[in-house]
């Protein structure tokens, strides 16, 4: 092969094993076993299980709207979590639980009792709340046999968010919302008529003021730790009351907790808050069961019961 062959021969040898070595390098992802602080907190944030919580009904204190009001803004709200993807309502056991008006006009002395109803059904949240105003004002200017009519609705909601691990009010939000409607009526509208324009206005303020609060309730509850229960031990396998609808996942490592002891005000009595328990085991989990539970084995320690608090380790 004479010199002006081999170095042809050559130069398309080395091309082609370029463009093999290139082609297979462009799906190859690069990983690193280190993150920076940034990163490392961006996936901390990504890397959650589902908050179980209850929705009490919402009271209507205001005179108008009535029951339509707290139906509407009780589901406005239970609509807005679930599209969040970070919440799991309970709607099985809602009847165990007493409305928000309840709530309100016990004054606070019933919340101990909700918190431990909610520590039974292995709840993290109880939201409760109430429309503290709704109304309707409206102004007419006649101009012969039609008249202009500008219709302005508002509403005052006010939500209430409570931390069962904590036993403690995570947040108190209220918000206004207005509406207004600007429309030409014939002179003898109809009473049924006029009922349903301010009907659809206070229910369109009513969205507006609940559409507002969904991000505090983010805000103060993806800072609270997640925690689930132990609901029952056999042999070598121990059943945790959170699984695959929660987000929990095969091979998560889970923190088994002493319990938590009330801290009070050495002076006044006062109850300042609750330590965190102790890790007394670990428990890694292996497999699912049920409609959202998960099944898990020792992982290091011991002394485990049916009750103990988990959380993710």
């Amino acid at each position: 092969m004479n010199t002006p062959v081999r170095r042809y021969f050559s130069f398309s040898v080395n091309l082609i094993l370029i463009v093999l070595l290139s082609s297979c390098s462009m799906g190859v992802v690069k990983r690193s076993t280190s993150l920076t602080k940034k990163e490392a907190n961006v996936a901390k944030r990504e890397f959650f299980i589902k908050k179980k919580l209850v929705i009490l009904p919402i009271h209507n204190e205001s005179p108008f709207g009535g029951k339509d009001l707290e139906v509407l803004a009780t589901e406005e709200i239970r609509k807005y979590l679930l599209a969040s993807g970070r919440y799991l309502i309970d709607l099985q056991n809602m009847d165990s639980f007493p409305n928000s008006q309840a709530v309100f006009q016990g004054g606070g002395r019933n919340i101990n009792t909700l918190i431990n109803r909610a520590k039974g059904f292995g709840l993290n949240l109880i939201i409760y709340g109430r429309i503290v105003d709704s109304s309707i004002r409206q102004k007419e200017d006649d101009i012969g046999l039609i008249k202009e009519v500008f219709l302005f609705g508002s509403s005052t909601v006010e939500i209430r968010v409570l931390d069962v691990n904590t036993e403690q009010e995570v947040l108190v939000k209220k918000v206004d919302a207005f509406t207004e409607d600007k429309s030409y009526q014939i002179q003898n509208l109809t009473n049924e008529n006029k009922f349903e324009l301010r009907r659809d206005l206070l229910r369109q303020a009513t969205k507006l003021a609940v559409a507002k609060l969904i991000q505090p309730i983010w805000e103060k509850t993806k800072k609270k730790e997640w925690f689930g229960r132990i609901a029952k031990i056999v042999g070598k396998k121990i059943y945790i009351n959170a699984g695959l609808e929660s987000g929990v996942k095969i091979g998560d490592i889970m923190k088994v907790l002493t319990p938590s002891q009330d801290v009070f005000d050495p002076i006044s009595g006062a109850l300042i808050g609750k330590t965190k328990g102790e890790v007394k085991s670990t428990i890694e989990i292996t497999d699912f069961f049920g409609n959202n539970g998960a099944v898990g084995i020792l992982h290091s320690g011991g002394n485990v019961s049916p009750g103990d608090q988990v959380t993710l380790y």
